[in-house]
């Protein structure tokens, strides 16, 4: 609880003064755009705490546009209320999901909301005055929050006297101070953008909410003024402030392998205690979606678009991936039960995509099929491949290991900054398996380098 209770207490504002604008800089364009939040030194009040009641037989549930509350979202077939919904089916209620990317705990705690999604680091930042029960917990948030900055920003480090955006009191905020403690670096905490930032602290300036942030940070890069070094904001507006940014910016880390950001599901307390049944089921729902999400995401891509007002496509990019994190493959290892221990299931002819988020860490990996159950010829010892898949070593930062090639210069891989060799095929941290030419079945894979992961992907016949 050490750091928790340093995001709640350690909010000293720098000290300010006021300093001449750079050429080019408009300082009243950059509020505006940004539409800045006062910088607050103490955590809010919210309102008192009361009983949400239910009207009509509907929950009314709030969540943030992130793919993974698309189990919430399946098992209630969309955001509108439904007989047809796994909740109404099997529990006899209804829900209501409507999508906002505000901290809306008043709302939560005085009883206009029935429950949310958030991060466990809230429940530490508003404490006893925040009235609510935590019946689940979603899951964590592998690579969702992250920071993007300039091109020329390497590492933590480097954002030592710079300015970034974020939203206060929120997982963003939480993940700065967390990778700025990691670093040994302090954090002081900006009025507005017209304060002289500390030359020795990482300098914050505050959003109203993750995507504001995201959005005044690429404002700033794409009309060229050189006032904030980056944000800190969560997916997919990491991916879209990287991209929009025509290469000027790119994200520099995110929470893939650091487990310190856990996505909960938190009921109105009075509500909760009043009606232990429909918690009840809310959680069963919430496992349902979540696991039929993972086992047959298929049939549910068009719900998860429409509800987020997505692509299709994009819907699959957010969802149909195999994360290989901490030596284990996610979802599909063998070592995992339920959801995360189904495999991972793609329809033939398309492509399912491999991520090495360990190359982070400096390790590589392969995803190479092997005949179920994998063993090798005594059993216990290396598998033996079969030939129908090897994506290569992902990932592979070894020049020996014929990793790297011969080009020389600097490079960006996964968010990491490397110089001398170039990149070669094996290098990168991604694969995608196309299934073109395999039969609909189950078939299972090992990492070459790390014999002992073992994992597993269904092929579904296309219909």
């Amino acid at each position: 609880m050490g750091f928790l209770r340093f995001v709640v207490l350690g909010v000293a504002v720098a000290a300010v003064a006021p300093f001449a604008a750079r050429a080019g800089d408009d300082l009243t364009d950059v509020a505006t755009d940004a539409e800045l939040v006062e910088t607050r030194t103490e955590v809010p009040r919210l309102k008192a705490a009361a009983a949400y009641e239910m009207k009509d037989n509907v929950v009314e549930i709030e969540l943030s546009e992130y793919a993974g509350y698309a189990g919430l979202v399946v098992a209630n077939g969309g955001l509108d209320p439904s007989e047809e919904s796994v909740f109404f089916k099997k529990h006899g209620f209804k829900v209501k999901l409507t999508l906002s990317e505000e901290e809306s705990w008043s709302s939560l705690n005085s009883g206009r909301l029935a429950a949310s999604a958030t991060t466990v680091d809230v429940l530490a930042v508003y404490g006893r005055q925040f009235q609510v029960a935590v019946p689940a917990l979603i899951g964590y948030s592998r690579g969702a929050d992250g920071v993007v900055v300039r091109s020329d920003i390497r590492k933590i480090n480097d954002l030592k006297g710079k300015v970034l955006s974020s939203a206060q009191f929120t997982e963003a905020d939480f993940f700065i101070r967390y990778l700025a403690q990691e670093a040994s670096i302090g954090v002081a905490m900006l009025p507005d953008l017209k304060a002289k930032p500390a030359p020795d602290r990482i300098n914050l300036v505050y959003c109203a909410d993750g995507f504001a942030s995201g959005d005044l940070f690429l404002k700033d890069v794409t009309a060229g003024r050189n006032r904030l070094a980056g944000c800190v904001t969560w997916a997919p507006k990491t991916n879209e402030v990287a991209d929009g940014s025509g290469g000027k910016a790119n994200v520099l880390v995110t929470n893939r392998n650091l487990l310190i950001v856990a996505d909960i599901l938190v009921v109105n307390k009075g509500f909760a205690q009043a009606h232990g049944d429909i918690v009840q089921g809310l959680v069963s729902g919430l496992l349902e979606g979540n696991h039929v999400v993972r086992t047959t995401p298929d049939a549910h891509f068009a719900t998860i678009a429409k509800a987020f007002k997505w692509e299709i496509a994009d819907a699959k990019e957010e969802i149909a991936k195999v994360h290989v994190a901490n030596f284990l493959y996610v979802p599909g290892d063998h070592t995992l039960t339920g959801s995360l221990g189904a495999p991972a299931r793609v329809t033939k002819n398309e492509t399912l995509r491999f991520i090495n988020e360990d190359v982070s860490i400096g390790v590589r990996h392969s995803i190479t099929s092997c005949k179920m159950p994998c063993n090798g010829d005594y059993v216990a010892n290396y598998p033996n491949p079969d030939g129908y898949f090897d994506s290569g070593k992902m990932g592979n930062l070894d020049y020996i290991d014929g990793g790297l090639a011969q080009a020389s210069g600097h490079h960006t891989l996964a968010g990491q900054e490397y110089d001398g060799p170039g990149v070669s095929y094996d290098t990168y941290p991604y694969w995608d398996l196309d299934t073109t030419d395999l039969d609909p079945g189950m078939y299972s894979y090992y990492c070459r380098i790390h014999a002992w992961m073992r994992g597993w992907v269904e092929v579904a016949a296309a219909s």
